[in-house]
Order: C-alpha cells, then structure tokens, then sequence
C-alpha cells in the first residue's frame, strides 16, 4: 500500500513538473515589418509592393484596394493565447481600418505574417500603426504614405 502511494506521489510529482515546463511563455514577439501592396480589381492582379521611396502617384485611384502585411518575429514554433496584434489605418486623421487579431503560430523561419486589406480610394495621407498586445515587452510599428490623393 505504501509502494502504490509512493509510486502516486511521484507520477503526480512527474505530471506537475510537465504541466509547469509546459506552460513555459513564449519569448516576446516583435514586429518587423509592414508591406503595402496595391490591387487591381479591373485586372485581378497585385502590383508592386510600395516602399518608402517609391514615386508613384496614386490619384483617383477608385478601383484599387490594398493588402497590408504586418511581419511578427518570433521563436520557431512558439503560440502565446492573449498575444494579439492590433491594426490602425488612419487616412487623414480619421480611422479608415481597425483589425484586433490573436497572433497565429510562428511558422518555420521565425516569422508570420498578419494580414489586413484597406479598400480604396486612399485620398490623404495614410498611417499604419501596428502593435503587440498581451506580452510585458512592448513592440509597435508605423509606416506612414502620403502619395495619395483625389480630386476632380
């Protein structure tokens, strides 16, 4: 009788130190990156990504949306339950698009990518303000572009 208590205590014992290396939190997530594509919708097809130098002058464009990618790093593999990335489009001042998201599984490479589509027309300077929350390590990215415009 003693033998089976004490063989209970340490698989009990076993399962607790397992249960507790389990619940080991993910090292914090970062963001690394948004990617701005235009698309097409009379064509079906993306263009080129935007970037900080780009030259481009996007005016009345009516017919284009645009995908938004946010980049978030991380330990190969890892999940946080409560990680979230939260998304803010503001044109002009005012919130154009809002997206409050759990963060997926960090895929091979250390990285997944986030995605959100902004439709258009965009006609004023647009910021994208992404962060992280629900980790103590705070982590946020802004990308800003103001070569959109309309007019008649």
């Amino acid at each position: 009788m003693r033998r089976l208590l004490l063989v209970s205590i340490c698989l009990l014992i076993a399962g607790l130190f397992t249960f507790t290396a389990a619940q080991k939190k993910a090292p914090a997530y970062k963001l690394t990156n948004i990617k701005i594509v235009p698309f097409e919708k009379k064509t079906g097809e993306f263009e080129n990504e935007i970037t900080d130098a780009d030259t481009r002058a996007f005016f009345n464009e009516i017919s284009k949306t645009y995908l938004v990618t946010v980049e978030v790093a991380g330990e190969t593999g890892s999940f946080e339950a409560g990680r979230k990335i939260e998304i803010i489009v503001t044109e002009g001042g005012k919130i154009k698009a809002r997206k409050l998201e759990q963060i997926d599984l960090i895929g091979d490479g250390g990285k997944v990518y986030m995605p959100l589509w902004i439709d258009g027309p965009l006609c004023a300077k647009t910021v994208i303000t992404a962060r992280i929350i629900g980790q103590k390590t705070a982590s946020t990215l802004k990308r800003s572009f103001i070569i959109f415009q309309c007019g008649e």
